[in-house]
Parts: C-alpha cells; sequence; structure tokens
C-alpha cells in the first residue's frame, strides 16, 4: 500500500514537472502576469491631446501676461471649436471677472475697454475649429487696476435656448513691471 501512495506521489510530480517545466517558471512565450496598479492613474497623453469634436470648447483656460506697461499690447489667440452638428454663431467678449486668483485684483471697467478681439461674433460651421486674435492695448497714461489683475475672455454659443445657457472663459493674468 505504502509503494502505490509512494508511486502515485511520484506520478503526479512528474506530471507537474512537464505541465509546469523543470525550472519551477513559466516556459517560453507565457506572459508574465502583472500586478494592477493602485490608486488613480494618469490619463494617456494621446487622449489628451486632441478635444472632443462633439463638444464646444476654447483654449488655453489661461493666458498669463508679464511685464505689462501703459503704452504696451500683448496679444494672443484664443481657438474656439463648435461642437454642435449645425453652425452657430460664437460671441466673444471681454468681461470682469467672477472671481479671481489668489492675489489678482479685478480688472477695472476702463481695463475691459483696452481689449479688442478680432471676430468677436463669428459664424463657425459644424464642428470647426477657428482661432480669434484677442489683443490688450493699454493706453500711455493709463493707471493699471493693480500690479496684478485679471480679466475674463467669454464665449458664448448664441444657438442656446432657454434659462440656462453656458459660457466659456479665458483668463488673462496680468503682472505689471
Amino acid at each position: 500500500m505504502k509503494s502505490k501512495m509512494i508511486i502515485g506521489s511520484l506520478l503526479m510530480l512528474g506530471i507537474l514537472f512537464v505541465s509546469v517545466g523543470c525550472g519551477g517558471g513559466n516556459s517560453v512565450g507565457t506572459p508574465t502576469p502583472t500586478e494592477e496598479p493602485i490608486g488613480p492613474q494618469p490619463i494617456p497623453t494621446e487622449s489628451l491631446s486632441q478635444p472632443p469634436m462633439n463638444v464646444s470648447w476654447i483654449s488655453p483656460g489661461h493666458v498669463d501676461v508679464g511685464n505689462f506697461y501703459a503704452g504696451a499690447t500683448a496679444e494672443y489667440p484664443i481657438r474656439v471649436h463648435n461642437g454642435n452638428s449645425v453652425p452657430s454663431i460664437f460671441l466673444v467678449t471681454c468681461r470682469m471677472p467672477d472671481n479671481t486668483v489668489i492675489d489678482y485684483a479685478m480688472a477695472s471697467p476702463e481695463a475691459i475697454h483696452w481689449v479688442t478681439i478680432t471676430g468677436a461674433e463669428t459664424p463657425l460651421e459644424a464642428y470647426e475649429t477657428r482661432d480669434m486674435l484677442v489683443s490688450l492695448t493699454m493706453p500711455y497714461g493709463a493707471v493699471a487696476p493693480a500690479s496684478k489683475w485679471e480679466l475674463w475672455i467669454s464665449v458664448i454659443d448664441t444657438s442656446q435656448t432657454g434659462f440656462v445657457q453656458t459660457e466659456i472663459c479665458t483668463r488673462w493674468l496680468i503682472t505689471m513691471e
């Protein structure tokens, strides 16, 4: 009886070595299992490089203007995308911020008039993306609202109906000399 158990055990070990291999590890060609990462994972950069086509968006989210002074001009293009399946007019305006970044003051009502937007009321075809040039020109002799101040460039799709409408804004953070 003892010999049958020994023979049975040896047969089982032989089958195990044949199926796993003599080294006890994985055989060639079998992928090694990897551990699943724990916690939030970064979004792949290829999905971040192209915004969705069926959502209206603007870019960039904020513009930094440094060393600004009376008599200076700062220009930057704002990219606007129509995510609708029909043409629409997008109204681009400058306005006072609802809130500001820490240590930045609101633009003065006078400073809002220093902004010029090329293509401020632009019709965009379905899924079209277009750049609109925003220029901030502070007149000679004008007084800045603060040493650090902020204004917003607002984009509204005028085809929206209803009580609630979406507005997308770009922050302009201006730092004086």
